[in-house]
């Protein structure tokens, strides 16, 4: 019998992707914490911890609705540490004969996941209102690519913003008065700091270990 494993990149945490909503009961969610996803360019080690919080959080609430999932914490001794390799390792442990991915939006894995074979199955990401395949039906033909004509079209297809077919407002965009310089008297307040919350102390692993590899994260990301 088929079964599916179905991997959810750090940006995609939503409980409404296709890719879960269609997902049969046997379905397996893995999340997976890589070092290559931190180091292909350089990350802010804050960035970094935010983007793990955030995962361990989801994997927790996939897991209060029945979901069976497995997370790959950042020092887990069988980690593979890339993405697509994770997804095969777990898909061969957990008996899964097809991997599920919603469309990265990072081209770089889109163009990695289509050389990986017929295994992998892309689903379209259903968060934004214009498909990979509109927008090419758009730019077919067009001598230029720009966002403010991409941008325009989005809002009189979709009548976001609009008001009797022209722009709320009376004008497309204010970019002109957003480019002032910033008012040197402005008075901002203090940054807010962040406790670590009951969710990630369960995690056993969110410890000196983690801290240690997170560190050293952002050291090889960014070279200092």
């Amino acid at each position: 019998m088929s079964r599916p494993l179905i991997l959810i990149l750090g940006d995609q945490l939503s409980e409404t992707l296709d890719v879960l909503t269609e997902a049969p009961d046997d379905a397996l969610i893995a999340l997976s914490e890589v070092s290559a996803e931190g180091q292909y360019v350089p990350h802010h080690p804050q960035k970094i911890v935010m983007l793990l919080s955030a995962m361990r959080h989801f994997a927790d609430t996939l897991r209060d609705k029945g979901y069976q999932v497995h997370y790959s914490a950042l020092d887990d001794d069988d980690n593979r540490h890339d993405l697509l390799e994770e997804a095969e390792r777990l898909a061969e442990a957990y008996a899964c004969d097809e991997i599920r991915v919603t469309h990265p939006g990072e081209w770089r894995l889109f163009e990695r996941i289509q050389r990986r074979g017929t295994r992998w199955r892309l689903y379209p990401d259903n968060r934004f209102y214009c498909s990979i395949d509109a927008f090419g039906e758009w730019m077919a033909g067009r001598k230029r690519c720009r966002m403010e004509d991409f941008y325009r079209h989005m809002r009189k297809q979709t009548g976001l913003l609009m008001c009797e077919g022209e722009p709320a407002g009376g004008q497309w965009n204010f970019d002109h008065d957003n480019r002032a310089p910033i008012d040197q008297g402005l008075d901002f307040p203090t940054p807010p700091r962040h406790r670590m919350d009951a969710p990630l102390k369960r995690w056993p692993s969110w410890s000196r270990r983690t801290s240690v590899s997170i560190s050293a994260l952002s050291t090889a990301s960014t070279g200092r």
